[in-house]
């Protein structure tokens, strides 16, 4: 008799125990802020989430840009891939078009006022992943060099002539000194530097599954591009900055990492910022390019209510403020997060990269556009180093495309 009530006892306790402990639940997210300045703060957004929700845990996977597309492909492809997964806004509709994300549809709602950028993430009217980090391109000058070569500074290019002519001038001052500072080729970049062209050209790269690369605007814009490049300095984005920051450049295209470029170097120049300019047409105007960071949800995983609680997490003001101020981006996707960056004294040159989101827009969204941008770098490529007509290269890249889209 005493056998079985200890038998009894020892069960209720036990269940008693598991009824008591809340079942830990474990989320993987794949991300690619790894660097000194930015993983610190994620590490303590994620305890601060843990600490709000015992119940779940956070377990970080490291990417890096280089080869972090291939590791989420490949990872898909194992059904290794992570419960939420960091994407650039061009991959979103590639992981989206083969079904491996979740419809965030229904979830996204609530926040569709609150948050900026979510064209990126729309595909046949759904909604696969919430903007976290926007970026967008504008234009740097150099001041002093403008005054060199007897161009008011406090006049930018205000279309292309004006950017054409006042490169050509600054060229002119020097061997060392250089107009215009052209990406040559490098992955994932060098799109990014001719799109606005095409665009405020009204140029575009796909109406539907047609190229529209032969296109007399999209062939205008790639000859002025090329014009650019040969009053320039062709290097990589990374080469262009270095070279900006050391006085030897007059207009660059680049991001908002140059501001923070400039708090821990601050150049021995003036430096002004301006959208980036349209030819001098009618219904032409400033173009850039919209990219960004956008979380998504596997498609196969079994925590949705988890992730979108971690995911909302993250995109409300105060986190997302703090992420986007460690990695020195002036472009939240949270509005608020955006305008308290502005009322905290930002940058002035920041105002003009809010300005450009404006006029900014993101690639096609086009489930083979990784394959797509891939063709229209190496075209641009061979345009700026002459190596063809821009016509003609232009009628062999939509030969590729059609091919690629075709064989989808």
């Amino acid at each position: 008799m005493k056998k079985t009530i200890y038998i009894i006892l020892a069960f209720i306790l036990i269940f008693g125990l598991s009824c008591g402990e809340k079942e830990e639940s474990e989320l993987t997210f794949m991300h690619f802020w790894t660097s000194e300045d930015v993983r610190p703060v994620i590490n303590l957004l994620v305890a601060e989430f843990e600490a709000a929700n015992p119940d779940i845990k956070i377990k970080l996977i490291d990417l890096n840009w280089s080869n972090g597309h291939d590791k989420i492909t490949i990872s898909f492809g194992t059904k290794s891939a992570a419960d939420i997964i960091e994407l650039g806004s061009d991959w979103v509709p590639e992981f989206a078009a083969k079904d491996l994300l979740m419809d965030l549809s229904g979830e996204s709602e609530p926040y569709m006022d609150s948050l900026m950028g979510w064209e990126a993430a729309i595909m046949n009217d759904k909604i696969y992943g919430f903007p976290w980090m926007l970026g967008t391109r504008v234009i740097f000058y150099n001041k002093n060099l403008m005054t060199e070569a007897g161009l008011n500074p406090k006049i930018p290019p205000r279309n292309w002539e004006e950017l054409y002519d006042y490169s050509k001038k600054i060229n002119e001052l020097g061997e060392q000194i250089y107009g215009f500072g052209s990406n040559a080729y490098e992955k994932f970049r060098l799109y990014k530097k001719f799109l606005p062209f095409l665009w405020a050209n009204n140029g575009k790269v796909l109406e539907g599954d047609d190229c529209m690369l032969e296109s007399p605007e999209a062939v205008e814009a790639l000859k002025y591009y090329v014009a650019l490049s040969d009053i320039g300095f062709l290097e990589s984005q990374r080469q262009l900055d270095d070279k900006f920051m050391a006085g030897e450049l007059g207009f660059i295209i680049s991001g908002d990492w140059l501001l923070r470029m400039m708090r821990g170097n601050p150049p021995n120049f003036q430096v002004g910022a301006c959208l980036i300019p349209a030819p001098k047409k009618d219904n032409a105007r400033s173009a850039s390019f919209l990219g960004g960071e956008f979380l998504t949800v596997n498609a196969r995983s079994d925590k949705k209510k988890e992730a979108m609680k971690f995911i909302q997490f993250l995109v409300s003001k105060e986190p997302n403020l703090e992420f986007n101020l460690a990695a020195g981006s002036v472009t939240p996707a949270n509005k608020q997060a955006a305008a308290e960056i502005l009322r905290g004294g930002a940058n002035p040159l920041a105002m003009v990269f809010l300005q450009q989101l404006n006029y900014a827009r993101p690639s096609p969204v086009h489930p083979q556009w990784v394959q797509i941008q891939g063709v229209i770098e190496e075209a641009v490529q061979k345009a700026i180093y002459h190596k063809g007509q821009p016509a003609e290269i232009l009628k062999e890249a939509c030969d590729q495309i059609t091919k690629i889209i075709n064989e989808e």
